[in-house]
């Protein structure tokens, strides 16, 4: 197995990094993701995330995918930041 680990994390990178994990999976067999698991630890305020895949070419492409994964600012956070 592999480990990619975020290091500690805001709640929203943990959320853009949580999400790609479950992203990246639908892309992969269901012979490849029995291996693959996901555990987040809390650490105060934020959180530490260490992803295990079940190669070193998986993680490789799993970097490749969170580094250009993004997520949407929710609608009513830019509402509030235009009117702020």
């Amino acid at each position: 197995m592999h480990t990619f680990d975020t290091g500690i994390v805001s709640d929203r990178e943990a959320q853009r990094v949580s999400t790609a994990f479950y992203r990246f999976l639908e892309r992969h067999s269901d012979d490849d993701i029995e291996e693959a698991s996901m555990q987040i630890q809390p650490a105060g305020r934020r959180q530490q995330i260490a992803i295990r895949l079940w190669s070193e070419q998986a993680l490789s492409d799993f970097q490749r995918h969170v580094a250009a994964f993004t997520v949407p600012i929710p609608t009513g956070v830019l509402a509030m930041a235009t009117y702020a």
